[in-house]
């Protein structure tokens, strides 16, 4: 094209919304050249995002205080979090037995049966190797059809204008999509009702769409996205740069210094975002790909990973300082040197990629883009040029597995020969450093520097040189040659692996072409376990992690306002839902996905599923295992986030929230630090508010000043995370045309027995078994630091296992433990000896949500089982379904509901029912045996109790005989009377009526939960409720 008409414009004014950057060039509809590059930056995103990352750094300095950077309140050592943060972020980090017993919790079967199984048979070991090689070809895809979205659909349009639908349109849920006060007409359900236009699903595909629409017409739009994980090593260098952080300087001092830093920020931020856009212009597509290959990382990072090669040792156990040893991030946390020398900055290869990493936005050109521009206009691609990568050897093999791939649902994989290992063991693999060298680090710095403008020059940041050991030294990469891509010829039968979906890789000499990873919008943020935007990671461990932690860390910025005119409940909600959470629920499906292909395999092939499953899934699915542990156990965690703030013991033994209670609460015994919090090398998880903030302090706007959104969204969707199934895979598998089922992926495919047993508990109020624990002395006291707080990090359940287990994180690890009672008799010794339990603040307004997302995503592989299991039948309406092993729930009004039992568990010392609504039924004859006088049902279970309790009727009066509670005072003649009336008293109780006992009070609330299980079913229309007979 013409330099002439060439624009790279920089738009100053302030737009909202707005890009950071877009390209739209015009180009040749023919020929495909551009006529007319047009790449616009609008530099005030530039500004924002420059001055969020120095405000965080100078929180980190200690230079602003926590009111100085945001509304939260019992904010507790966050700065500690972030520093702990650099050395692996959230995710547990683990010892061998915790791995095993994890592994073996999925595989189902004991840790000491999972360490003494035996290698497979040779030939169905390379059957199950050719397999998991064959399902690399099993991707997601933005227009791939599903077999789920139309019976998603079905039963939402079945519910529709139910009061079922009213139900789920709460006041919070009309604030967050901007319709309260607004007349709730049929055209505004259909953008805001959660089974319409405003289900998230919606929203989701809409932006798939709309970025994949727009590359289709290259276009671009990027959009800031600061990330705080490698911040505190940044906080340093820009010390190092522009002086230290210093609270005691003159405030004019502190603003010119900081000033200067967001400026230095800024223009760094501003020339990657141009350079992206050039990209485009010269015909590089988006390669979300670039984070997740580590293969073609930086050779920085494989630097600092490996001691420029010379840490060879393969980590086998945890260790504390990550020195040692060279192995995955559970075993191996980040170092010191590492963090210094910013290794996240280096796990990168293109500038068309959507940077996770705030330091990646730092960064030039990479490895990949320079390959993808040289092939566009030179027809030449890079092969290796050592012989040690030639067509035949192991390394030659293993690239070809790699080629024109990204791994599909899983992500990548590395094999050589018959072993598959670790990506952390590529450097001893593959050599892909050599001949590292010290450097005399001044040669290096620009004639032109400005240090008053820029600062003072660093290696790191400045001139990407890392230090090792002590040194700067710079490394040789493997090195390639160039050949015409039209002398490449594809491999041949028997050449390469027993699966191949590359093109043409194999030059005249058997030399092998380099194969670097791509993954562009059409492929990004649906489940592909290496195509996500805004991500950071190698393995889906780390992957997984870096959700998590950018999520902990940022709650104190992103969901309260800190002055943005901007802000909105709906923004803070989707940014959690969207960014992270819903990218690990698609992230973990392809195991659901592999779990369901190796049975059918094991069936067809004549194997027990259940004795080959765990024989193959820890050796080929071990971080993919880990990675969806970690996402369920977030998500249940999100339900159970307490309150932040001061707490009091309640009668019940429960530590609950002092925030704004009815009749003042009680004395606090602990205040639960808001959002993430350090404790001595460990991020300790906190609570937050569980509401939306109104401002105080705006006079007659009060109540259209939102200051911060609360937990409830988190909460809201966290059933719909488990349970949705997005099964949007390319296939042209013989099976999906006979039964499509086995496409059905989600969570609760994958860990059944956990999401039954969380969701069955958590459809009651027993929060004793459901809350988040807090460790306590012997005496029943909670263990505090000397502001308040819990000495220690919280202790959240693991669902999942043999049995629930709460983890606490403390050493540099995670100790999970079995408990025999509620609060105390740890089957671990290293596990808190006594605990408090926290209540976890889910109600009616949550257990709604419950109900309606997991009926709504039914897994389709397990219908039957799970309307079974969640089914309540009312008698008198419904046909008697006839079965004996049932329990009943005879409602004082006068229903009588039903449910099928599957048996009983312990849970924390507590033998409770299994089945979901069977559960609900327990629970609700627990509290009528308390609320009212009762006669014994009968004992189907021979277990010595009766399975249900039936309200006795006082003959005067025709209704149920409400028992005394000792808990409650009767007022008489403005007296209090704590023994109760002449009526209503330990010795007579035919004056009580329900107001009079707490646990009638609660019963007359919690019914409408078996109500609301049935009144679902009946609205998705997944059974018929009517009694079968015959009518005249």
């Amino acid at each position: 094209g013409d330099l002439r008409y060439h624009q790279v414009n920089v738009i100053t004014e302030p737009q909202t919304p707005s890009p950071w950057g877009i390209y739209t060039d015009a180009e040749d509809p023919l020929t495909g050249e551009t006529i007319a590059a047009s790449i616009n930056c609008w530099s005030h995103v530039n500004d924002l995002w420059s001055q969020s990352v120095i405000d965080m750094a100078r929180y980190i300095g200690g230079e602003l205080k926590d009111d100085e950077i945001t509304e939260g309140e019992n904010i507790r050592k966050w700065a500690e979090a972030a520093n702990a943060a650099k050395g692996g972020g959230v995710a547990p980090k683990m010892t061998q037995d915790e791995l095993q017993q994890r592994l073996a919790d999925f595989s189902g079967v004991m840790p000491s049966e999972l360490m003494e199984m035996s290698q497979l048979p040779q030939e169905l070991a390379q059957q199950t190797r050719e397999l998991k090689q064959k399902m690399r070809g099993v991707v997601a895809s933005l227009d791939a059809p599903s077999v789920m979205m139309p019976l998603y659909t079905t039963r939402a349009q079945q519910a529709k204008g139910t009061q079922f639908e009213a139900s789920l349109i709460t006041p919070m849920v009309q604030q967050m999509m901007g319709i309260d006060g607004m007349p709730l007409t049929d055209n505004v359900l259909d953008q805001a009702s959660p089974l319409r236009g405003g289900n998230p699903s919606f929203k989701r595909d809409f932006e798939n769409f709309r970025e994949a629409a727009m590359a289709d017409h290259n276009s671009c739009v990027m959009r800031e996205a600061p990330a705080p994980a490698s911040l505190t090593g940044l906080t340093e260098i820009l010390q190092a740069k522009f002086g230290a952080f210093n609270p005691e300087d003159d405030l004019t001092v502190q603003e010119e210094r900081a000033e200067r830093m967001r400026v230095y920020v800024a223009n760094q931020a501003h020339r990657s975002v141009i350079v992206h856009e050039m990209g485009h212009s010269i015909g590089l597509r988006h390669n979300f790909v670039s984070s997740s290959d580590p293969l073609v990382y930086r050779p920085q990072y494989w630097q600092l990973r490996t001691q420029n090669g010379t840490e060879k040792t393969a980590c086998s156990e945890l260790v504390a300082d990550g020195a040692s040893c060279v192995g995955p991030r559970y075993f191996d946390p980040v170092t010191p040197n590492e963090a210094d020398n910013l290794i996240w900055m280096f796990m990168q290869s293109s500038i068309m990629d959507y940077a996770g990493e705030i330091t990646q936005d730092m960064l030039g050109p990479g490895v990949w883009d320079f390959a993808g521009a040289r092939m566009f206009y030179g027809d030449v691609v890079p092969v290796f040029a050592h012989p040690s990568y030639l067509l035949g050897t192991s390394r030659g093999d293993s690239m070809l597995s790699l080629m024109d791939n990204f791994g599909g649902i899983l992500g990548y994989s590395w094999t050589f020969g018959q072993d598959e290992v670790h990506y952390s063991q590529l450097q001893n693999k593959l050599d892909l450093i050599s001949n590292c060298q010290p450097v005399l680090v001044s040669n290096f710095i620009p004639a032109g520097w400005n240090a008053q403008v820029d600062g003072i020059w660093n290696p790191v940041l400045d001139g990407k040189i890392v230090s090792v050991n002590g040194s700067y030294t710079r490394c040789d990469e493997q090195s390639v040659d160039y050949v015409p891509w039209t002398s490449l010829r594809s491999p041949d039968s028997g050449e390469g692996p027993e699966y191949y979906y590359g093109g043409q890789a194999i030059d005249r000499l058997n030399r092998v072409r380099v194969p670097y990873g791509f993954g562009t919008d059409s492929w990004a943020d649906l489940g592909n376990a290496s195509v996500y935007r805004h991500d950071n990671g190698a393995d889906i461990y780390e992957l997984f992690d870096f959700f998590i932690t950018q999520q902990e860390m940022g709650h104190i910025f992103y969901n309260y306002r800190r002055g943005r005119t901007t802000f909105s409940v709906r923004a803070a909600a989707d940014r959690t839902l969207e960014r992270y959470n819903t990218k690990m629920r698609d992230g973990a499906k392809g195991l659901v996905l592999m779990k369901n292909i190796y049975r059918k395999f094991a069936l067809e092939l004549g194997y027990d599923f259940d004795t080959l499953w765990p024989e193959i899934a820890p050796l080929y699915f071990k971080e993919n295992i880990l990675a969806s542990g970690v996402a369920f156990d977030h998500f249940t965690r999100m339900m159970a986030r307490p309150q932040s703030g001061e707490h009091y013991r309640a009668d019940d033994g429960v530590l609950r929230s002092n925030e704004d209670t009815s009749a003042g609460g009680g004395p606090s015994v602990v205040s639960i630090p808001n959002g993430a919090t350090g404790y001595f090398g460990d991020i300790g998880i906190g609570g937050r508010p569980v509401e939306n903030g109104l401002a105080d302090d705006k006079g007659e706007y009060d109540s259209s000043y939102t200051v911060y959104a609360g937990s409830y969204y988190d909460k809201m969707y966290t059933s719909m995370l488990m349970t949705e199934s997005v099964d949007n895979y390319i296939s042209s598998s013989r099976t999906d045309f006979i039964d499509a089922r086995d496409r059905a992926t989600a969570l609760a495919d994958l860990f059944p027995e956990g999401y039954r047993r969380w969701l069955a508990n958590n459809l009651t109020n027993d929060h004793l078994l459901t809350g988040p624990r807090i460790a306590a002395g012997s005496a029943g006291q909670p263990l505090l630091d000397s502001e308040g707080y819990p000495a220690s990090a919280i202790g959240w359940t693991t669902w999942w296992g043999e049995t629930p287990r709460p983890c606490f994180p403390g050493n540099g690890s995670t100790i999970c433990s079995t408990y025999g009672l509620a609060t105390a008799d740890p089957y671990n010794a290293e596990a808190p000896a006594n605990t408090l339990v926290l209540d976890p603040e889910v109600g009616w307004e949550q257990q709604k949500f419950l109900i309606a997302w997991t009926l709504l995503y039914l897994p389709e592989n397990q219908q039957q089982n799970w309307i079974d299991q969640m089914r309540v039948w009312e008698l008198g309406v419904d046909a008697d379904p006839g079965f004996e092993s049932r329990i009943e729930f005879h409602n004082p009004n006068g229903k009588i509901y039903v449910a099928k039992t599957f048996g009983k568990e312990l849970i924390f010392g507590e033998v409770v029912e299994k089945g979901v609504a069977a559960r609900v039924l327990e629970y609700a004859n627990g509290l009528m045996a308390k609320a009212y006088v009762t006669d014994p049902g009968p004992d189907l279970d021979n277990d010595g109790t009766p399975d249900w309790v039936i309200p006795r009727i006082d003959p005067g009066t025709g209704i149920p005989s409400v028992r005394y509670d000792p808990t409650v005072s009767a007022i008489v003649d403005g007296y209090v009377i704590p023994t109760g009336t002449d009526t209503c008293n330990a010795r007579e109780s035919s004056g009580c009526t329900c107001t009079s006992n707490r646990a009638c009070v609660e019963l007359s609330r919690y019914v409408e939960v078996p109500f609301y299980l049935r009144q679902a079913m009946d609205a998705y229309g997944l059974v018929e409720t009517t009694a079968k007979g015959i009518y005249d």
